[in-house]
């Protein structure tokens, strides 16, 4: 059963808190998107492999609002911890809020998944669920585009750089669900292939980028849990791949570029 949710969240905003998460506007997109996922992996380690629990501690644990309950100093330090530039380097695209946007809309992605069975085996419906979840992106924005028309200007309105990541996030979650159902057949899951390429990113200057060997960040990635450990939710069934192919998520696909970036 592992940590309960709540204390989860407080594990990982203490572990965005550590100075050995620290990134700044400085260091590399690399090392942004390094953080990235070693923070999931941390999620994983202290949910016990639960990934529903893991998607929506690290959801909470990002977020870019400052907690009730917590201080300014504890909530600097949080932040800074958060990678801003894993998705972007200029300011639609980049932010602290862009986590909270990815993992916000991969937990709605991987539920919806598993909710949608048209086999009667249980097998979930990726395809729906990141539907499902882009679909809630692109309303919320939307409803924060008419909130600034009858506000005057607040919040902040639609933002293409915020449905980007939360696409990202629904692809990312929608492929969990198969990782949920069947972790021998789909084994783990690196965030960092769910990320924008950086060399398409607006603002991206290959000069001003800090290419670390991969052994680097490998350095800083948490331990995974082993896959033999964790818990399947339903008896794994042994489809053909034509049926994985047809229901996969496209990892591929550059949302950078779909709003023109």
């Amino acid at each position: 059963m592992g940590l309960d949710r709540d204390v989860v969240v407080e594990r990982l905003q203490e572990y965005l808190r550590q100075p050995q998460s620290a990134v700044t506007e400085a260091d590399a997109v690399a090392r942004h998107q390094a953080s990235i996922d070693n923070l999931w992996n941390e999620a994983l380690r202290l949910a016990d492999g639960d990934i529903g629990k893991a998607l929506t501690a690290t959801r909470d644990a990002v977020r870019s609002g400052q907690g009730d309950d917590e201080s300014r100093e504890d909530y600097e330090a949080r932040l800074g911890g958060i990678p801003s530039r894993a998705f972007g380097l200029d300011a639609e695209y980049g932010g602290v809020d862009k986590p909270q946007h990815f993992f916000a809309t991969a937990a709605v992605a991987f539920y919806a998944s598993l909710s949608q069975d048209d086999t009667g085996l249980g097998a979930p419906n990726p395809a729906y669920g990141a539907a499902i979840a882009k679909g809630v992106g692109e309303a919320y924005e939307a409803l924060d585009e008419i909130g600034k028309e009858a506000s005057g200007g607040n919040p902040t309105g639609y933002s293409r750089g915020d449905v980007a990541a939360d696409d990202r996030g629904a692809n990312f979650g929608a492929d969990l669900s198969l990782r949920e159902w069947d972790p021998e057949r789909f084994g783990e899951l690196d965030v960092r292939e769910f990320l924008p390429d950086r060399g398409k990113m607006p603002g991206f200057d290959a000069e001003d980028q800090i290419d670390y060997p991969d052994e680097v960040y490998e350095e800083e990635r948490t331990e995974r849990p082993d896959p033999d450990e964790l818990e399947d939710v339903n008896e794994p069934v042994d489809y053909p791949e034509e049926y994985y192919d047809e229901y996969r998520t496209d990892r591929t696909t550059d949302t950078t570029d779909k709003f023109g970036g």
